[in-house]
């Protein structure tokens, strides 16, 4: 079960073999090359950036995929992560 996300709206994105790569720097702070996966079982949103050596694990129990609520602890979290980094 998902919704429908869209990360970052109108940001530059591109695909490796599992991750959504950002090819411009994200509200959040994430730089350009950025990676994110963000599977459908309920389970994690991750991210790195090779460049930085920054990484996180953003864990949740919420069905549907990309809940409404969910989305804006996810973006607080990362945002919070670059602040510091």
């Amino acid at each position: 079960m998902s919704n429908d996300a869209e990360f970052f709206p109108g940001i530059s994105k591109t695909w490796g073999l599992s991750f959504q790569i950002n090819t411009e720097k994200a509200p959040t702070g994430r730089p350009a090359g950025g990676l994110m996966c963000g599977p459908g079982w309920r389970t994690r949103i991750s991210g790195s950036t090779p460049t930085t050596g920054v990484g996180g694990v953003y864990l949740s129990q919420v069905l549907p995929f990309a809940d409404k609520k969910a989305l804006p602890l996810y973006c607080a979290f990362e945002s919070a992560i670059y602040e510091t980094a």
